[in-house]
């Protein structure tokens, strides 16, 4: 707590100037902006936003830093560039769904992302819905769902852009993105390549990070071809290969690596009237793991699986009503070094119902309904309600279950997997409401999460360790987001400020999940004059414990790092702009998992150019 106190005073002289300079005159906010997709209409009740590029621009490389400098999401990082998973709203890593243009591709082998090795500059849209989204979206959104989104746009435009960046500890990033479309097909592609020797000081300590160098390779690509007004086929892949290093704890430790690679493959057929629209949907994902216990011997275990799916999503809207229903098939299969060779096909049908009441009132019911033959799941549902109550005052509130599926280690795992496994469950509310005044907006959200069938790996009466839903934990807390353009002598400057509450409670000892920060806050200062443009960004992490028996000597100490952006527009035809970024420039000594430091100040600087 020694940052907290000081964290929050240092903002209050912010805040109140806030509340108190407000202007006649409009000046739009660039930050959060709705999706107009699905996600909107049918998941009413929910808080939901997308991340502007400023934001992303000013972030980070990875979407790691972007979603912690953004949203107050907690991520635990084995070290910079390393294995990074979030802790969303007390909840663990495998309880966030992450989606790729609505696909979930948290891994099936350990049940999450790693949120380091995503680059988010590749993408249209970075979307962030908190709370249970099981209905929508499917295994793993208990705590919140993560969206990247590619747009198609058939707009007869042609458009490049080049990102080059290099930076402290002999860091080098390379972005390049076009969108071309012409008549009635259009092709957007990404690709980027990011490398570092990632030897950064330890601050305060006498020695670097020893065995941290990494590379990340990203290839996307969409086809959109329109057939007619009414039709259109899309095409979307994406191809990511990484390699890794290991951090050590101690430099006597052995020296590890881990390669990976995922290939992503999706082809949708979309038909649309004025009443109704019809997806048909067909994907093949693949990911693939190397592990090497020594880099010095020539010894690796793998990891492999395979998933096949078919979607059908027919949405028909009458008036005020609008129905969509959902059946979705998938078929995956694993093998490995250490797992067992297995296979699993998954079932869903979902039923979704949206009604406008009047045009301050929306409401929401859907189900669904999972079947599998490797484990059993609840019947899913989710009710939920919106009133705009007029220009400055808005509602909403949403109760559902959600669910997360048993991964592949925990059925597979050799010697140690546990076929007879169910599902983990929760029942979910959230409260949400915002405000919205000439110059600012203020969203403040409440939820209470319960969350049973728990999969915790324990040791058995012979000393092996097996998976089992014994767990309980109940989470609960308050989300607060503002936003506010400020004028002072005739300079605007955007104010961004969050904050979250989080208890997150296991029921077995009554004491605070570990790795689940009470308190998180973040705060960015943006202004633009002439050609330049500059950024001053702040964030809080709260203390957590790092083991279950809680020990005091185990906690990892809260945390305040400060960050500066800065970027200069060269020209405007083609546009060319230069930036540099400053990142924990108080050389803030912290880490987010015990005895793995953090970089203390380090730089980046690139150019980007669009034509």
């Amino acid at each position: 707590m020694k940052y907290l106190y000081l964290y929050l005073t240092s903002l209050l002289c912010c805040i109140q100037t806030v509340l108190y300079a407000q202007n006649d005159s409009i000046n739009t906010l660039e930050e959060v902006k709705l999706i107009a997709t699905s996600f909107d209409r049918f998941g009413v009740g929910r808080d939901q936003f997308v991340l502007s590029d400023s934001l992303i621009k000013t972030s980070g490389l990875l979407l790691s830093d972007v979603l912690e400098q953004q949203t107050g999401l907690y991520f635990k990082q084995n070290g910079y560039g390393m294995v990074s998973s979030p802790t969303f709203r007390g909840t663990t890593a495998q309880q966030t769904a992450v989606l790729w243009n609505g696909i979930n591709i948290n891994s099936l082998l350990n049940a999450q992302s790693d949120f380091n090795t995503i680059n988010s500059q590749l993408f249209d849209q970075v979307a962030v819905q908190p709370g249970g989204g099981s209905v929508l979206y499917g295994s793993g959104a208990i705590g919140g769902s993560i969206h990247l989104q590619d747009e198609i746009k058939f707009d007869d435009q042609n458009k490049h852009q080049f990102n080059l960046n290099g930076g402290s500890f002999s860091t080098y990033q390379a972005t390049y993105k076009n969108h071309i479309a012409h008549d009635n097909w259009v092709w957007n592609a990404g690709l980027s390549t990011l490398q570092s020797d990632n030897d950064y000081p330890f601050p305060e300590q006498s020695r670097d990070n020893i065995n941290g160098r990494f590379s990340h390779y990203n290839f996307t690509n969409t086809l959109g071809y329109k057939i007619n007004h009414q039709h259109k086929l899309i095409l979307d892949n994406w191809l990511y290969e990484g390699k890794r290093n290991l951090s050590l704890i101690r430099p006597t430790d052995t020296r590890q690596q881990y390669n990976n690679m995922d290939f992503r493959n999706m082809l949708k057929w979309q038909w649309q009237t004025n009443h109704f629209k019809s997806v048909v949907m067909t994907a093949f994902l693949n990911e693939e793991f190397e592990f090497v216990e020594n880099i010095n011997r020539d010894q690796s275990t793998f990891g492999k699986v395979d998933r096949f799916l078919a979607r059908h999503n027919f949405t028909y809207k009458w008036e005020r009503f609008s129905l969509q229903s959902r059946i979705n098939w998938e078929q995956s299969s694993v093998k490995g070094t250490q797992l067992d060779k297995g296979s699993r096909t998954d079932v869903s049908y979902a039923l979704l119902g949206n009604y406008n009441l009047s045009d301050s009132i929306e409401m929401m019911a859907s189900l669904r309904e999972e079947a599998s033959d490797m484990y059993t799941s609840p019947l899913l549902f989710s009710l939920g309600a919106n009133w705009n109550a007029n220009d400055f005052y808005k509602v909403k509130i949403n109760f559902s279950r959600n669910f997360r599926q048993p991964s592949f280690n925990d059925l597979f795992w050799e010697g140690s997997g546990n076929l007879s496994l169910d599902a983990e469950q929760s029942y979910q509310w959230e409260f949400n409401q915002q405000i919205d005044f000439a110059q600012s907006q203020i969203n403040i959200s409440t939820f209470y999460n319960d969350i049973s069938d728990m999969i915790q790996w324990l040791p058995d009466n012979g000393g092996v360790w097996r998976p089992n839903n014994i767990r309980s934990v109940t989470t609960y807390g308050l989300d607060f987001r503002m936003k506010q353009s400020l004028n002072f002598f005739n300079q605007w400057f955007d104010l961004q400020f969050n904050y979250s509450w989080t208890t997150s409670t296991d029921e077995a000892t009554n004491r605070q999940m570990i790795y689940v920060p009470k308190h998180s806050a973040d705060f960015m200062l943006s202004t633009t004059f002439n050609a330049f443009s500059l950024s001053l960004s702040s964030h809080y992490t709260g203390a957590v414990f790092a083991r279950t028996d809680y020990n005091p000597d185990f906690v990892v100490d809260d945390f305040w790092v400060q960050n500066i952006f800065l970027e200069v527009d060269i020209s405007q035809q083609p546009q060319l702009s230069a930036n540099l970024k400053l990142n924990n420039f108080t050389n803030t000594s912290y880490e987010s998992v015990l005895n793995r430091p953090m970089p203390g100040i380090h730089f980046l600087t690139g150019i980007q150019l669009e034509f």
